[in-house]
């Protein structure tokens, strides 16, 4: 991007701008059939539609990938069955394909922004173009940024906002997010070394301390957004094992591992997934009857 200045890079920015109103309008194209498969008046119920991990992959690709403009095409069929709906995104977002890799994350952020995301917590991928990047596009992202556990290594301090609380149709919504310590050592070290990322026991206690915070602040539903995963590979460190030692949470949307996990139940906590690149989309609706989840594939 260095080679671009003056009127030329002013003449890229037009001609970048117009290619991604095409991509996201041609993926709009493929994404329409997905409208079936929600049924049922949703009035009174509340939709938290989920990615993760899509790595680039915001171009829909008939039977492979839903695409962003599919994501943003669910957000209104939800909508239009009556549904109030929340997006979120777990995490690896701006780094993959050369579509986002282009300008170090920006295409993805600009995406996001089109689709009306509501927030998103940071995975390792995050880090891949430096920790001030990810600030610079946390400024214009159109929602926030949120984990608990990335701390300033001299301060202590969180870097971005730990939680939100959001008020719904069926009640206040508490996220918290959580972001893989893995980061440490699958970013470069160089770009996360004024970062700390708690583990184990120091992370299960962060999230205790965020179900408090946001059972003390009224919040009637506890979301955790991690990009943790479940990979043997990642333990102390997985969302299960902050399922098995963490009580109060209600739905851990998940990343990090690319599962496709439609709703596992783990004692009182129910853990989600949608695999990678966009393959699925998930939905956890809730409502006065309950909880409940279901993934929508490219292929439906």
């Amino acid at each position: 991007m260095k080679i671009f200045n003056g009127r030329v890079k002013g003449k890229f920015s037009k001609i970048l701008a117009l290619t991604l109103a095409l991509l996201l309008v041609l993926g709009l194209q493929v994404a329409m059939v997905s409208a079936d498969e929600i049924t049922g008046d949703l009035s009174g119920k509340l939709v938290i539609l989920h990615t993760n991990d899509t790595h680039g992959g915001d171009v829909a690709v008939e039977g492979q990938s839903i695409g962003t403009a599919g994501v943003a095409q669910l957000v209104k069929d939800y909508e239009a069955k009556g549904a109030e709906v929340l997006l979120v995104s777990a995490g690896d977002a701006i780094q993959g394909d050369p579509l986002v890799n282009i300008n170090k994350g920006l295409n993805a952020i600009l995406f996001m922004n089109e689709a009306g995301y509501d927030l998103m917590v940071p995975g390792n991928n995050e880090f891949d173009f430096g920790f001030d990047n990810l600030k610079e596009l946390e400024q214009k992202a159109k929602f926030p940024i949120i984990s608990s556990n990335i701390l300033d290594k001299e301060t202590g301090a969180p870097v971005f906002k730990e939680n939100m609380i959001i008020e719904t149709t069926v009640g206040k919504i508490g996220i918290f997010g959580l972001t893989s310590p893995e980061t440490l050592t699958k970013a470069n070290p160089k770009n996360v070394a004024s970062l700390h990322f708690p583990a184990g026991e120091e992370l299960y206690e962060i999230a205790r301390q965020q179900v408090k915070k946001l059972t003390e602040a009224g919040a009637d539903y506890i979301i955790c957004v991690a990009h943790l995963g479940i990979d043997n590979e990642s333990e102390p460190n997985r969302s299960i094992d902050v399922i098995e030692n963490v009580d109060g949470i209600d739905v851990v949307i998940d990343g990090h591992s690319h599962s496709v996990i439609e709703g596992d139940k783990y004692g009182d906590s129910i853990l989600v997934s949608a695999g990678t690149k966009l393959s699925h989309v998930g939905a956890v609706t809730v409502g006065k009857d309950g909880i409940t989840t279901k993934l929508i594939s490219a292929s439906d």
